[in-house]
C-alpha cells in the first residue's frame, strides 16, 4: 500500500502510524503497543488492518504478519510453539499429538529454530527465532516478519519478561512487534512487577497508541457482514433507532453488540410474527431495547435482577426504598440509579419489568421456556390485553361499532373485577363516573351505589384464604396507595371524592381483619424489618393504627434487630419507643401491644445480664433499652 494510506473512523491516525511502523522506510528499534479497554475492538482493528494490507498489497513482503494470542502463555517455549502454530496452522494444531521431540525437529527443519536455547533456564526468543549469533551466523534468521502479540496482560508469565524477549527482535531492525493489551491491567496486582514492567517498557516500546471504540464502523459491520436473518433485516429497517440506542447507552464495550446479535436472533426466531402495523414494530424495538439494556447491566455493570428491581423501586419511591434498605445498600442503589436513569432503555425496563426478568433468565440460561416465548410473542404481536379503561382514557376516534364494543368490554371487565392494585380500582371508578356524567347508559343508573358495591366486592375477593392469594398480590394491597395523580378525570367532582372516602374506609376495614396474615407472611419471607420501616410514617395507617407487633415472637424480633447497626438501629428503637408510649394508653388502638413490649423489655434485660454477653454488646443493648423505654432495669 502506498503512502496515501487511508482509514476511516476515530482510529485513522493509529492506522497511519501502524502503516508507517510496519512498512515505512525507517524502522525504529522498538516495539509498538496498541492499548485499549476490554471489548473496545483492539483485536478486530489489528486483524482488519492487516486484512486490508493483504488485499491492497504492493509486494509479498507485506504479507509477513503473524498473529499470536498470549492468553495463558507461561514461558518462552510456549510463545515459540504458538508462533509456529500461527505460521503452520495444520501442523501447529497437532503439536500435542506429534510430541515434543517431533515438534523440535519440525521447528529445526522448517524455521531453523532449535529449542535447545530454551533448556536449562535459557529463554532467549531472539535465539529461538534466529537473530544472528555472536559469530554472525544468519542461517536461522527470522526476517521481515511482523509479530502481533495479543492479550499481553493475560499471559501467565511476567509481561516484563515478554518485553525482554521482544527487545532483541526489534533491535535487529528487521522485524516489527506489535503488543496488544489493556495496559492498565498489566501487573495490576503487583506493584513490584508493575515497576519492573515500566522500566523495561521504556527500553522496548516507543509508542503506546490508545484505541477508541469505533461504534459506527462496528454497527455497519454488524449489519453488512452478518448473514441475513429476521433480526438483521429488522435492524436494517430501523437502523437509526438501534444506532441511537447504542450511542446513547454509552457502552464502549463492542462485544455487547455481538451478545445482542446472538440473543436477539433467538428472541425473534422464537417470537417473530408477521409485522403488519407500526405498533408491532415498536413493540419489537422495545423488547430489543430491554435486551440490550439487560446485557449491559448484567455483563458490564454487574447488576443482578434484584439490583435492577430495587433501582426501579428507588425510582418509584425513594423514601420507601430508604426505609427498607440498609444505609449502605441504599447508598449503593442510589448511585446505581444515578447512572442508569438517563439510559434510553430504562423507561422501557420500568414499564415491562416482567420482560426484564425474562431477559435476565435468558442470558443466564441461554434458552427461553415455552411460557416466556409465549409472553414475548404476545408482547410483540400486541396480544397482551390492554385494559379498556386505558383505551377510554385516551379515547381515539373509533367508528360506531368499535365504540359500542369498547363500552361492552369495559362493562365486562368491570364485572370481572380483575384489577391489579388500588390505582386500577380507582381508575375503573373514575372512568365509570365519567361515563355516568356523560349520561351514557347503563353507567348513569345509580353510579355511586354501583361503585360502592364494586369496591366491597373487590376487597371481599382479596381475602387471604390461601397461600397463593398472599403471594399473588399481598404487597400490592398493603404497600400500594392509590395515586392522587392528575390522571383521574373526575378528580375534582363531589362524586369522585365520595367514592375515594368510601374506598379508604373499606380498605382500612380490610386491612384490620387481614393484618395478622400479612405480618405472618412478612415473617415467613424474613421481611419483618420492612414492617418496622413502614410504621415510621403515617402513609400506612393500617400499621400505625392496628396492633401487629404482638403477633411477632419477641426473641425473634430482637434477633432481626441485632442485624441493624448505627443510625438504622437507633431509628428502629426510636420508632418502637413512640409505639411503646401509645401502647400504654388503654384507649389507644395499640394498647394490645403493651404486654408484648413488656416481654421485649424482659428479653433485653436477660441479654444484658447474661454472663456470656460481651461488654461492648452489653453497652449496645443498654442504649437500645434506654432508647426504647426511656429507662432501664437490671438485676
Amino acid at each position: 500500500m502506498t503512502d496515501d494510506y487511508e482509514w476511516a473512523g476515530p482510529n485513522a491516525n493509529i492506522a497511519k502510524v501502524l502503516d508507517k511502523y510496519c512498512y515505512g522506510a525507517s524502522r525504529p528499534p522498538f516495539a509498538l503497543m496498541l492499548d485499549g479497554a476490554w471489548g473496545c475492538g483492539k483485536t478486530w482493528f489489528i486483524k482488519r488492518f492487516f486484512e486490508e494490507k493483504q488485499k491492497n498489497r504492493i509486494s509479498d513482503k507485506e504479507l509477513g504478519m503473524i498473529y499470536v494470542s498470549l492468553y495463558g502463555i507461561q514461558d518462552a517455549e510456549e510463545i515459540t510453539k504458538a508462533i509456529y502454530a500461527a505460521m503452520h496452522p495444520i501442523l501447529g494444531g497437532k503439536i500435542g499429538e506429534l510430541g515434543k521431540v517431533v515438534f523440535k525437529g519440525l521447528l529445526k527443519s522448517t524455521l531453523k529454530i532449535d529449542l535447545h536455547h530454551l533448556e536449562n533456564g535459557k529463554a532467549d526468543l531472539s535465539a529461538v527465532l534466529g537473530i544472528p549469533d555472536n559469530t554472525g551466523n544468519k542461517d536461522r534468521i527470522f526476517r521481515n516478519r511482523i509479530l502481533v502479540f495479543d492479550d499481553v496482560e493475560r499471559a501467565k508469565m511476567p509481561v516484563s519478561d515478554i518485553l525482554a524477549l521482544v527487545q532483541p527482535l526489534v533491535e535487529s531492525h528487521e522485524d516489527r512487534v506489535i503488543l496488544v493489551a489493556n495496559e492498565k491491567d498489566i501487573a495490576a496486582d503487583s506493584e513490584v512487577e508493575r515497576d519492573r514492567y515500566d522500566r523495561v517498557k521504556e527500553k522496548t516500546i516507543y509508542l503506546s497508541l490508545h484505541l477508541t471504540p469505533d461504534i459506527e464502523r462496528t454497527f455497519k459491520k454488524f449489519i453488512t457482514e452478518n448473514k441475513k436473518s429476521i433480526l438483521i433485516s429488522f435492524i436494517e429497517e430501523n437502523k437509526e433507532y438501534i444506532y441511537d440506542l447504542i450511542i446513547k447507552s454509552s457502552c464502549n464495550n463492542l462485544r455487547v453488540i455481538d451478545f445482542f446479535k446472538t440473543f436477539g436472533e433467538d428472541i425473534l426466531e422464537y417470537t417473530y410474527k408477521e409485522i403488519d402495523n407500526i405498533v408491532c414494530a415498536r413493540n419489537i424495538l422495545n423488547v430489543l431495547s430491554i435486551l440490550y439494556g439487560v446485557i449491559i447491566e448484567n455483563s458490564i455493570n454487574k447488576n443482578t435482577f434484584d439490583d435492577l428491581h430495587h433501582i426501579m423501586l428507588f425510582d418509584f419511591n425513594e423514601k420507601f426504598a430508604k426505609d427498607i434498605f440498609s444505609d449502605e445498600y441504599y447508598e449503593n442503589i442510589k448511585e446505581k440509579h444515578s447512572k442508569i436513569r438517563e439510559k434510553p432503555y430504562f423507561p422501557m425496563m420500568k414499564d415491562q419489568q416482567n420482560t426484564v426478568r425474562i431477559m435476565y433468565q435468558f442470558i443466564k440460561n441461554g434458552i427461553l421456556n415455552p411460557d416466556e416465548r409465549s409472553y414475548l410473542s404476545n408482547i410483540i404481536s400486541n396480544e397482551i390485553h390492554i385494559p379498556t379503561y386505558k383505551k377510554i382514557h385516551s379515547y381515539q376516534q373509533y367508528d360506531k361499532n368499535e365504540y359500542d364494543r369498547l363500552l361492552e368490554e369495559f362493562l365486562e371487565e368491570f364485572h370481572e373485577l380483575n384489577v391489579q392494585d388500588d390505582y386500577e380500582l380507582i381508575k375503573m371508578c373514575d372512568i365509570y363516573l365519567m361515563l355516568a356524567r356523560l349520561n351514557i347508559s347503563p353507567f348513569n343508573e345509580e353510579p355511586i351505589s354501583t361503585l360502592e358495591t364494586y369496591i366491597k366486592r373487590h376487597f371481599k375477593k382479596r381475602l387471604f384464604n390461601q397461600e397463593k392469594d398472599i403471594e399473588a398480590y399481598v404487597d400490592r394491597i398493603f404497600l400500594n396507595e392509590h395515586s392522587h395523580s392528575l390522571m383521574y378525570i373526575e378528580r375534582g367532582s363531589e362524586s369522585f371524592k365520595e367514592i375515594l372516602l368510601f374506598f379508604s374506609k373499606e380498605k382500612n376495614h380490610f386491612i384490620k381483619i387481614n393484618v395478622e396474615n400479612y405480618v405472618k407472611y412478612k415473617i415467613k419471607k424474613e421481611k419483618a424489618l420492612e414492617l418496622l420501616g413502614m410504621i415510621k410514617y403515617n402513609n400506612y395507617n393500617y400499621l400505625t393504627e392496628n396492633p401487629f407487633l404482638n403477633k411477632i415472637d419477641p426473641s425473634y424480633f430482637l434477633e432481626i434487630l441485632n442485624d441493624l447497626i448505627g443510625y438504622s438501629r437507633d431509628m428502629a428503637f426510636s420508632t418502637l419507643n413512640h409505639r411503646f408510649k401509645q401502647s400504654q394508653n388503654t384507649s389507644n388502638p395499640l394498647h394490645p401491644e403493651k404486654e408484648w413490649f413488656e416481654q421485649l423489655h424482659q428479653k433485653l434485660i436477660e441479654l444484658i445480664n447474661h454472663k456470656h454477653t460481651h461488654p461492648l454488646h452489653r453497652e449496645t443493648l443498654k442504649r437500645d433499652a434506654l432508647t426504647l423505654y426511656d429507662r432501664i432495669k437490671t438485676t
